[in-house]
């Protein structure tokens, strides 16, 4: 999946999610939040999860990164070690 179209012949914003495997119950709940934006077909979002069965992961990977309006890095601290 890479840019589409939105209403009204305006292009959607492409967005490019990066996180740890470990958050994606985080990445799933940022989704859903967005859900009503991709509905409009305002936004669209990729993130690695996305690539299909037999295709190239890192062609799509660059495919996806270089039509991207905006790199979305979803970090969070490491719980302190006392």
């Amino acid at each position: 999946m890479t840019l589409s179209g939105a209403s009204a012949g305006h292009r959607s914003i492409c967005i490019l999610s990066v996180y740890a495997p470990d958050d994606a119950f985080l990445y799933e709940q940022f989704e859903n939040h967005l859900s009503s934006l991709k509905r409009q077909g305002l936004i669209s979002l990729w993130s690695v999860d996305k690539t299909l069965a037999g295709a190239d992961r890192n062609v799509e990977i660059e495919r996806n990164f270089n039509a991207a309006h905006i790199i979305l890095l979803l970090l969070r601290p490491f719980p302190k070690i006392r």
